[in-house]
């Protein structure tokens, strides 16, 4: 229900996928999403070998734009992914450059980030939809087991 009345808090902690692959001793997956003026960048940080997620890493991310060198900002872990929220322009075209140091060891990966507003319109009503779906086929399973309860109590031979 929190995701009807706040569509923006299911951008959060998401978004599209921006950058996958391997550097140094780490699996990286990283995801933006834009919303509010805001840039919602979350890395999903995991060690290469075991695929552990690595939770004490220090994670700094700088933005080369049109108009100049942006940050450093820190990302911050937030329980599964770490995260940085800034004030962003309501197109991005930005090459995003991110310095992870952590228990494994150090790497800097850098990638394009090309992202817009996303219209949350669309996936609302989808998932209003689903709910009322869901709870639509509930309903009749509940009244199919008591419709054959009853035609069972009937059934039945009185004593």
């Amino acid at each position: 229900m929190v995701l009807l009345v706040f569509p923006s808090a299911a951008a959060a902690h998401g978004g599209s996928l921006v950058f996958s692959g391997d550097r140094g001793p780490y699996q990286i997956r990283a995801f933006a999403v834009l919303y509010d003026g805001l840039l919602d960048y979350s890395i999903d940080l995991r060690e290469l070998g075991s695929g552990e997620r690595v939770t004490g890493a220090q994670i700094s991310i700088m933005a080369l734009t049109p108009e100049g060198l942006l940050g450093p900002w820190d990302a911050i872990y937030t329980g599964t992914v770490y995260e940085m929220i800034e004030r962003a322009p309501d197109d991005v075209d930005w090459t995003i450059q991110v310095d992870v140091t952590g228990g494994p060891g150090a790497t800097t990966y850098a990638h394009r980030l090309q992202i817009t507003p996303g219209t949350w319109v669309w996936p609302t009503i989808a998932v209003g939809v689903a709910f009322a779906l869901a709870v639509a086929a509930h309903v009749h399973t509940g009244r199919k087991r008591r419709a054959r309860a009853r035609s069972r109590q009937e059934q039945a031979p009185a004593r």
